[in-house]
């Protein structure tokens, strides 16, 4: 997990209007995802609501108004990254709550092993002797 994880009970902010179900679970999946898996793009969001492309970067945009110092774009993998300075707003930030917006565990380890894969590199398989 990244920085802090203080949480605001999945509440919006005072000073903003009332957040609708989708924006709010879509503000919780970015969350979660920045903290479990470090980064986020638009299809995240277009894959997991149906969403258009368009209404996807204005959530991302949305989560970046309410939480700006929670991410940021990194050009080269053309995600949003999570900071040092993370601190849970929607969400209590618990492999629990991500699993649950997430499809299914499978989905996870999936996703997760896909973006993983990269930094593993095995020239032959290892052998364990048990004594």
């Amino acid at each position: 997990m990244h920085g802090k994880n203080k949480m605001n009970n999945g509440s919006a902010p005072a000073s903003s209007t009332p957040l609708s179900k989708l924006q709010l679970s879509a503000l919780q999946f970015i969350e979660l995802t920045l903290i479990w898996e470090g980064q986020i793009n638009s299809s995240d969001l277009i894959n997991k609501f149906q969403l258009s492309r368009s209404t996807a970067s204005q959530l991302i945009g949305k989560y970046k108004e309410i939480c700006p110092h929670n991410l940021v774009y990194d050009a080269s993998s053309k995600a949003y990254q999570a900071t040092a300075n993370f601190t849970a707003r929607f969400s209590s930030a618990s492999l629990d709550a991500y699993l649950a917006l997430k499809d299914s565990e499978h989905t996870y380890i999936e996703r997760l092993s896909k973006r993983l894969r990269k930094y593993l590199y095995c020239e032959q398989p290892c052998s364990f002797k048990i004594i």
